[in-house]
């Protein structure tokens, strides 16, 4: 090879790593109102102001600059009792800040007051699972909400919750304990209720999601009131007072004034995990088939994973039934067919092997017609047998007028 052609070769390899730098995944900018971004020490400031010289760890992080262009920074609230730190390199290489008790809050401005909707991440680790233990002897982990008084994500005895405000039963509830162990990323969408009641499945339901799994979702139509955003706390009016604090960490958080759809939900919480190197969790939903007959052509299975990565469709009862593709099963035999579904690790490791799914349908041999429908329409018969044509009926008549 010459010097050119590898000279050359290198340059088309620089520049094949640069498209594939830039085609990862990136949070989306529209409605974008807040991000906040621990590992950018650029944004952390001492000064109340977000001006002058950043934070050095371990000093104090009196404001937050805001990276969404909206200039929503985050300062102190007003009655300060200890103001978050900067820990640098305690995640992934990264910064982030550390929460006891003081929330960080926007000014009077209201960061989803657009249209009712919206949606909020957030990178966290609780420091306990029973709650910030300070002078108000709080149990709750208030993450990201907004002021005063409307929580939206928290933790409360390890596990996360959501509540849009406007309702007293909108709450969302994970089902997995977080631990004290590791970062965590939880995902909450509200939908504004502008939908039509009567075909909810045309409206994105409101839901909790957390390390890239559903736990929780609902329709419910409470509206958001406005306020101001906070985090790591939620309270009074910005006064300090009465907070519910959170005693843990913070890594990143991004708040959207509207609903994001779940293929962007998706490609946020990709982009946190990466960044922050964190696995998502994902299932796989997998339609029963539906008894079939021996002799029947090959059936097609429907599975998808919340990752959106492929489903792998295995049979656990060869001799019965096969897969003969990668979504069609033979039917072989009389018996009980048995699928399992699965998703690999994701090449990044973004995303774990996924728990396998098993589905079971019935190889019948003959025709069950016990379950068929009656016909709607059947052919009606008269009381007396076959229904006299039409046309006899009136020669009949005729006749019997010309003899009178």
């Amino acid at each position: 090879m010459s010097k050119s052609t590898f000279n050359l070769s290198v340059a088309v390899g620089l520049v094949l790593a640069t498209q594939v730098a830039s085609a990862a995944p990136k949070p989306p900018a529209k409605g974008m109102t807040l991000w906040l971004d621990a590992s950018d020490n650029a944004t952390l400031f001492t000064d109340k102001a977000c001006i002058g010289t950043p934070t050095v760890a371990p000093g104090d992080i009196n404001c937050w600059k805001d990276k969404s262009g909206q200039n929503n920074n985050v300062k102190v609230a007003s009655n300060t009792l200890n103001p978050p730190k900067l820990m640098t390199k305690a995640q992934n290489n990264k910064d982030v800040v550390d929460f006891t008790q003081t929330a960080l809050i926007t000014t009077d401005k209201d960061q989803i007051k657009t249209n009712g909707s919206y949606t909020k991440f957030v990178v966290f680790k609780l420091d306990n699972e029973d709650g910030n233990k300070g002078v108000n002897k709080l149990s709750k982990h208030n993450l990201i909400g907004s002021d005063p008084y409307q929580t939206t994500l928290w933790a409360d005895n390890g596990m996360l919750h959501s509540q849009h405000k406007g309702s007293t039963t909108n709450y969302l509830d994970s089902k997995k304990k977080l631990g004290i162990e590791k970062y965590h990323i939880a995902v909450t969408r509200y939908s504004k209720p502008d939908y039509d009641s009567t075909k909810p499945n045309e409206a994105s339901p409101n839901i909790l999601n957390l390390d890239g799994k559903r736990e929780a979702s609902n329709f419910d139509k409470a509206d958001h009131t406005s306020a101001r955003t906070s985090i790591g706390g939620v309270g009074t009016n910005g006064s300090g007072e009465n907070y519910f604090y959170l005693d843990g960490k913070i890594a990143e958080a991004l708040v959207y004034n509207r609903s994001l759809t779940d293929a962007e939900i998706t490609t946020t919480e990709k982009y946190l995990a990466k960044k922050w190197k964190l696995d998502l969790g994902q299932n796989i939903t997998f339609d029963k088939p539906k008894n079939q007959v021996k002799g029947n052509p090959p059936i097609q299975l429907h599975a998808v994973s919340s990752s959106g990565m492929e489903v792998v469709f295995t049979s656990k009862t060869l001799g019965i039934c096969k897969v003969d593709s990668s979504e069609y099963v033979t039917l072989d035999a009389v018996g009980i067919c048995k699928i399992e579904a699965n998703t690999a690790k994701s090449a990044d490791g973004t995303y774990p092997k996924a728990a396998p799914v098993t589905q079971s349908f019935e190889i019948k041999a003959v025709k069950d017609t016990t379950t068929e429908e009656p016909n709607p329409n059947p052919p009606k018969k008269s009381s007396g047998g076959s229904p006299l044509p039409l046309g006899l009926a009136l020669l009949g008549l005729i006749a019997l007028l010309r003899r009178k």
